[in-house]
């Protein structure tokens, strides 16, 4: 076997094995929505696609089983495509060196946020997905852009894998989950671009697809290069009111991570238990915490609440906000998870959406899932109400009374 086979055996594996951690997590939101994935194709991202697509849940059974037959290999053909478009009418620079002290990873708008928040300008690269909006990052001359790395040959080559993988997945992931090899294309294009790059890797993913990929990648240079995890977000809950993401544990673990950066003991030892495998060298362990810099907002003699969204949660937000308004005077404002899907629910709400990432409005309280602006909120002497990510409206009584006491006391205070 040539070592041109090798490798392409090896990217492929690890696509795979990247993909059944996004099945499990896919598997975890399903639960948490309290939702039969069979109901919706399995559809892949439930909680940002479901609001949307959920007027549509007859047809999505039919539509994904159309799609496993017909057209998941069309996909890459329009991705490849789209790719060879891009590599011939786009003006990116094709002599950008390959050689970088330290490479960050930026596959979604939080990874920008978390890494930037904690390491600041310090001397390091970024390698940005197609998908990103690079004038997030403030120096552009840091931003390495994927199209510059990647010629010709290495779009064959991921046309190739991308076709391959699809053929041995057939063997090793349920097929009633195969519409999560839609982003086979995109994760072969970072995989071969990131692989060119020599240097420390920097990611803020946790466990899924991304964090497999570039785990897969520091394998390739274990002797040269270090890898570094920065926790992006929450991962256990102390109050237990959720489904309890503490006890999610992947199918495929991290194994070349070298430094690791979390909130705290508890996420540490979720890390060390059910992510990392330390057995090829040992991790060095730093702690850090997030800090937010929260912004003044109108002063109009009504107390304000901030409710923090999560599309698992918004039914609840929803009707606590209607029940809310019929009680009291106050100004809402939500703020949307990073990953979710703003619709004509959210949008046509009594409230106002942040749609701005940076923007964290100095509030009376929060209503909130067990999310990191807890602790973040908390240090800045603003209290959350915290309920269970999966709370149904049948049984928020108990909770809304709670909220309800809460905004009477600082209605008398206005």
């Amino acid at each position: 076997m040539t070592e041109e086979k090798r490798k392409n055996i090896r990217a492929v594996i690890s696509y795979i094995n990247s993909t059944k951690n996004e099945i499990e997590i896919d598997v975890w939101r399903y639960a948490a929505l309290n939702i039969d994935p069979r109901n919706y194709g399995y559809l892949p991202r439930p909680t940002a696609w479901i609001s949307k697509l959920g007027k549509y849940k007859v047809l999505l059974p039919i539509l994904a089983f159309f799609w496993r037959i017909f057209f998941s290999f069309l996909f890459v053909i329009i991705s490849y495509i789209r790719a060879i478009t891009k590599y011939y009418f786009s003006n990116y620079n094709r002599h950008v060196p390959n050689r970088f002290a330290t490479v960050a990873v930026a596959v979604a708008p939080r990874s920008i946020d978390v890494i930037h928040g904690l390491l600041g300008n310090a001397n390091y690269n970024w390698l940005v997905a197609p998908w990103i909006d690079k004038t997030q990052i403030d120096d552009q001359n840091r931003v390495i852009d994927i199209y510059s790395l990647i010629h010709i040959k290495d779009l064959n080559r991921i046309f190739y894998l991308s076709f391959f993988s699809l053929r041995c997945s057939s063997k090793r992931i349920p097929r009633r989950w195969s519409l999560q090899l839609y982003t086979s294309f995109n994760w072969f294009l970072i995989y071969l671009a990131l692989d060119k790059c020599s240097g420390d890797l920097i990611t803020s993913e946790h466990y899924d697809r991304f964090a497999v990929l570039v785990d897969s990648v520091s394998q390739r240079r274990m002797a040269s290069s270090k890898l570094t995890l920065i926790q992006h977000g929450i991962v256990t809950d102390p109050t237990n009111k959720q489904i309890d993401q503490s006890a999610f544990v992947p199918p495929t673990k991290l194994f070349f991570v070298k430094n690791l950066y979390v909130y705290d003991e508890q996420s540490k030892e979720y890390f060390m238990q059910n992510i990392l495998n330390s057995k090829h060298s040992p991790i060095a362990i730093n702690y850090f915490r997030p800090e937010l810099r929260l912004s003044d907002i109108p002063f109009d003699n009504e107390p304000s609440v901030l409710f923090v969204g999560n599309s698992i949660s918004i039914s609840l937000h929803l009707y606590l906000l209607k029940e809310l308004k019929k009680k009291f005077n106050f100004n809402a404002y939500y703020k949307p998870h990073p990953t979710e899907k703003i619709g004509n629910l959210i949008t046509r709400a009594e409230w106002i959406v942040i749609q701005d990432r940076s923007f964290f409005p100095r509030v009376n309280f929060l209503i909130t899932y067990p999310s990191t602006l807890i602790n973040e909120y908390a240090h800045l002497n603003i209290k959350s109400f915290t309920h269970a990510i999966n709370l149904s409206i049948g049984d928020s009584s108990e909770y809304q009374s709670l909220v309800e006491r809460e905004l009477k006391l600082f209605s008398e205070d206005y």
